[in-house]
């Protein structure tokens, strides 16, 4: 692992820094489940060459470990519900287009990206901390608004799990610089895979029952096509079966 970090070692703090609000902005916004978890796996590998510079290789490591731990029980996770959507018909285009699980529309995400951009941009000249290096601080603060703009966007628990999780980056980010010990960091790694884990059996939970529901659905068929009309001129041909009467009990002897 020590050799993916000095493989990308020579990428500067600003190529990294420009790299994370957009691996964030593209979180929030994209809804397949691939660029997005790429998109999180990279930031992983961001986040931890960026921490790098400043702390121990060690640690940067350790950060590195839990998010790709992370990213495999997702990844597994959202390809069990893929699996169960393949069984419907058109079950990926229900799926994204179900109100319940991705209440707003594009349009309207991009519209909320480009106002946080805006609020962003204007931040880091109003507040300086001391503590923070600037190359430090701004990717922080762009991690964790695009992590809570994708959990206000989305209402499926993997999306959310992964916001959450962008969210912690960004956290974690500015705390290894104030305490950058190894139990700490080994306990914020622990706690970026329980979250993994929580996402990924909250969208079990919630994603089969509702498609198992609706591959008991049974499709209808469009009433303009021959296929309706052959189907309803052989139910007119069919002989109807005349109901069986009754058979009088006999009586039964005194």
């Amino acid at each position: 692992m020590p050799n993916i970090l000095e493989l990308f070692g020579s990428l500067t703090p600003l190529q990294l820094g420009v790299g994370l609000p957009i691996l964030a902005a593209i979180l929030a916004i994209v809804l397949d489940w691939r660029l997005a978890m790429v998109s999180m796996l990279v930031q992983y590998l961001f986040v931890s060459l960026l921490l790098a510079l400043e702390v121990p290789q060690g640690i940067a490591t350790i950060k590195l470990l839990s998010g790709a731990v992370t990213c495999m029980i997702l990844y597994w996770t959202a390809r069990r519900i893929e699996q169960g959507l393949d069984q419907v018909e058109d079950g990926r285009a229900w799926f994204r287009s179900n109100r319940e699980i991705y209440p707003m529309g594009l349009p309207f995400r991009f519209l909320a990206l480009i106002f946080i951009s805006l609020v962003l941009y204007t931040l880091p000249e109003r507040f300086s901390f001391v503590l923070f290096p600037r190359e430090f601080l701004v990717p922080a603060m762009w991690l964790m608004a695009m992590g809570l703009l994708t959990i206000i966007l989305t209402r499926d628990p993997l999306k959310t799990g992964l916001g959450l999780l962008a969210f912690q980056n960004g956290f974690e980010l500015l705390y290894t610089l104030i305490e950058p010990s190894l139990s700490v960091v080994g306990l914020l790694g622990i706690s970026t895979i329980l979250v993994g884990l929580a996402a990924s059996y909250l969208a079990v939970a919630r994603h089969l029952p509702l498609i198992e529901a609706q591959q008991a659905i049974a499709p209808v068929p469009d009433p303009r096509t021959p296929e309706a009309l052959a189907e309803a001129v052989a139910a007119l041909e069919r002989p109807v079966t005349p109901p069986m009467e009754r058979v009088p009990r006999e009586e039964q002897p005194a």
